[in-house]
């Protein structure tokens, strides 16, 4: 654009001499150069304008922005700046060539691959829409070692161990209810209330203070090794501080449904979770207390358990790209 510029002048130039020439005079001023007649101050006009508009002949070596000499990921994002509008071509050591179209503002991106546990060299060069293409600028990168594993999301709890167990109306005979939350349903017996023949009324009874407040969406009963449970094990959940046992204030609780599985020694309530403080197995009076135990006259529970709901896994480590924002 430069050359035109001088041409159009020189061109001018010429005209105004072959004017003179051919016979201008005073007379016939020069319309663009003369003084106001109004005692006003000469008014100078002219015709030559900057050419602002880039030389196609002319494109500028990419500026790259900093970047870590080694990283432990597979690609690298690469940013900088060049001429707006123009296309950055990058050419990896294996003579592979991407490229990146750069904005109006003049910056770019672009995710480079790398090969594992080497230095990896580029040349990086501009090109503009006529073709001409700037000099290269070098960068090298070593990939080493390996990106920090996305993390494993928490397993359920048991909440049960470590909390109260209490037993209501449990016969002449009883174990320490505790067992139920200890973790081991292997003990000889464990988990056994004798009922002998002076029973109290009423549905023989566990309940379990959870250790926490927690956030709940499963409860398991496990039947001691010599004994299966029947179908009348009912299982509930309360939210409240202290609520009285589930026959004696049933709005105190919720009773949720309950499986068995095929061995009949796990009794197992799921349902959508819920806080809560306490968890409760009842048996359903006579027939719970006439298949336990040696004598054929206990009722008894090994294990029962509050699971909590797992917590979802954190987000794993962004890998640096041009769409993660660094």
């Amino acid at each position: 654009m430069r050359r035109l510029s001088i041409y159009l002048s020189f061109s001018l130039s010429l005209y105004s001499v072959l004017s003179l020439a051919a016979g201008c005079t005073a007379a016939q001023p020069d319309p663009l150069n003369q003084v106001a007649t109004d005692g006003g101050t000469t008014q100078q006009h002219t015709t030559d304008q900057p050419d602002m508009r880039p030389d196609p002949n002319v494109v500028n070596v990419p500026v790259i922005d900093a970047v870590g000499q080694t990283t432990v990921y597979k690609t690298v994002p690469i940013h900088g700046v060049s001429d707006p509008n123009s296309t950055v071509l990058v050419e990896s050591m294996d003579g592979q060539v991407t490229s990146v179209d750069v904005d109006q503002s003049g910056r770019f991106c672009i995710d480079l691959p790398l090969q594992s546990d080497k230095m990896n060299k580029f040349q990086l060069a501009a090109i503009n829409t006529s073709g001409t293409e700037s000099a290269t600028v070098p960068l090298a990168i070593r990939q080493q070692g390996t990106p920090e594993q996305a993390p494993a999301a928490p397993q359920p709890v048991n909440m049960a161990p470590g909390g109260d167990a209490q037993a209501y109306r449990i016969g002449i005979t009883a174990v320490d209810p505790s067992l139920t939350i200890d973790g081991d349903r292997g003990t000889w017996g464990e988990g056994h209330w004798f009922r002998g023949f002076t029973f109290a009324d009423g549905a023989p009874l566990v309940v379990v203070k959870l250790k926490n407040v927690s956030r709940i969406n499963k409860i398991i009963a496990v039947a001691p090794s010599d004994c299966a449970f029947g179908a009348e094990l009912s299982l509930y959940f309360s939210p409240l501080d202290a609520p009285s046992p589930p026959d004696v204030k049933a709005s105190d609780w919720v009773k949720v449904p309950t499986n068995r599985s095929g061995d009949s020694f796990t009794a197992t309530s799921s349902f959508n979770s819920t806080i809560a403080t306490h968890i409760a197995a009842m048996w359903t009076w006579p027939a719970a207390a006439n298949n336990c135990g040696w004598d054929g006259l206990s009722f008894g529970i090994a294990e029962l358990q509050a699971w909590t709901v797992p917590n979802q896994a954190p987000p794993p480590p962004a890998i640096p790209s041009c769409t993660s924002g660094y």
